[in-house]
Parts: C-alpha cells; sequence; structure tokens
C-alpha cells in the first residue's frame, strides 16, 4: 500500500480532530472495519495485541477517540489514537481502504 494515498485523509482527520465512530469486523480475522465521524472508513489491524478491543471498550463508555498522530510506513500507516481506556494509547496500522466482504 502506498502512504502517499493516505497522508492527505489522515491529515484531515487530524486536523479537524475527528472521532472515531465505530469499529466492526473486517472482512478477515483480526482485521477491522473503523469508521470515521466524516464518513472515512478504513480497515485496521492492531499494532499490540488487544488493541482493537480497547478502541470497542472505549467507543462503548462513549468516550470521544481522535488520532494523535500518524506515521506513513512500509506496512501502512500507523496511526496513534487519543482518548482511549488504559494508560499506553492504542496504535492500529491501515491494512486497506474499505471493501466489500
Amino acid at each position: 500500500m502506498s502512504g502517499v494515498s493516505w497522508g492527505q485523509p489522515l491529515a484531515t482527520l487530524l486536523s479537524r480532530r475527528i472521532p472515531v465512530r465505530g469499529l466492526e469486523p473486517g472482512p478477515v480475522t483480526g482485521v477491522g472495519r473503523m469508521r470515521w465521524g466524516d464518513g472515512t472508513v478504513m480497515l485496521v489491524t492492531a499494532a499490540r495485541p488487544g488493541e482493537l478491543s480497547r478502541i470497542l471498550r472505549t467507543l462503548a463508555s462513549r468516550r470521544s477517540l481522535t488520532l494523535a498522530t500518524y506515521e506513513l510506513g512500509e506496512d501502512g500507516p500507523l496511526l496513534t489514537l487519543r482518548g482511549a481506556t488504559g494508560r499506553e494509547p492504542v496504535r492500529v496500522i491501515v491494512v486497506g481502504r474499505d471493501q466489500p466482504d
């Protein structure tokens, strides 16, 4: 995946502080479909075990979850989210754009 294709959408999510609105199962095990408040949808996987469940717990508690930082890497963009439950920030890797299952 080219990091360049995600640069502008991620910059917009960051600068406008657009919140995550949902996380659903993705097309394969270990991948989630992350939905943002502006309609952006991306497929993500956990950077560390348990990260997707922390996102779900945060969303269930009605706390706001927004993009804190991102890095464009070879495996895909690495997103760090702010507002998650727990001490460590949540980090996920974008593995693709949303697509039909």
